[in-house]
């Protein structure tokens, strides 16, 4: 009898263990099921920012203020090109007005700050940012860091690379009001089977790669991201706009002097900044 006792009681212990174990399972697999749909929920919220972040989400300050007339400070130069400050300068005026913006004149502004001795932006930022509302009249003032404008050579290549940061600051409250910063790298590399033929077309292409075009692609890429101005059509109707630079590579033909019709690509990264 105590020997059918301790069988009984052994396979009850064993079925009960079994028991115990596929509740065990199943809760298991309700917790895996349930981490499973949360990181993908995760996942396409975190995609949704990423990817699809407004303008008014970005830069609901712009929206607010209703700025309509912009100060383009000198640019402050951060590369060992000399000429690079005045170059760039003179190709932010026009992206500014087509996107709907009173621009103060580039050449007057520069001419003001050079009687008094003002020739680069880094001079210009102790200055309150209330004495430009006093001085020129406007509600906002853009900053523009250089940070790209040089040329690289590796073994058998080059690029040209031109790239920026904006600021746009209120005026009126010392707000920033929008920001971002783009660089632009045109790969100036040739492509032939001759190591040495391809030194001479990228020595070739690289110096005579006109920067401007370069800076006008980076100009193009960042300003389509600003909420437009009120001399705009879409004055006020773009805050679902997506405000990011979308990476991408073009490719695009270029004609060498040496060789002809030579594929070359120009390289665009980006990032967004959020106030």
């Amino acid at each position: 009898m105590a020997n059918k006792i301790t069988i009984n009681n052994v396979k009850g212990s064993i079925c009960h263990q079994a028991i115990n174990q596929t509740v065990y399972l199943q809760m298991a697999k309700k917790f895996i099921s349930a981490a499973s749909i949360i990181a993908c929920l995760l996942v396409l919220q975190a995609c949704q920012t990423t990817s699809g972040y407004s303008k008014l989400q970005a830069y609901p300050n712009m929206y607010q203020e209703k700025i309509k007339s912009i100060l383009v400070l000198p640019a402050r130069n951060t590369t060992t090109a000399a000429d690079a400050a005045q170059l760039y300068s003179a190709t932010l005026a026009l992206p500014l007005a087509e996107a709907g913006y009173y621009v103060l004149s580039v050449p007057y502004v520069e001419s003001v700050f050079a009687n008094e001795g003002i020739i680069d932006g880094a001079q210009l930022s102790a200055i309150p940012l209330y004495k430009y509302q006093q001085l020129f009249g406007a509600d906002a003032v853009l900053f523009v860091d250089i940070s790209h404008w040089n040329t690289s050579y590796y073994i058998a290549g080059g690029n040209v690379a031109v790239g920026a940061k904006f600021q746009l600051v209120s005026t009126n409250s010392g707000e920033t009001l929008w920001q971002q910063n783009d660089v632009v790298v045109e790969n100036t590399s040739g492509d032939s089977d001759s190591f040495l033929f391809n030194l001479i077309i990228t020595a070739i292409n690289t110096s005579t790669t006109d920067y401007l075009p370069l800076a006008n692609k980076v100009n193009s890429r960042v300003f389509n991201t600003i909420p437009k101005g009120s001399y705009h059509p879409l004055y006020g109707q773009d805050q679902e706009q997506s405000a990011l630079i979308p990476a991408q590579t073009n490719e695009h033909e270029h004609n060498s002097t040496s060789s002809g019709s030579e594929k070359r690509a120009s390289k665009v990264t980006s990032h967004i900044e959020i106030n």
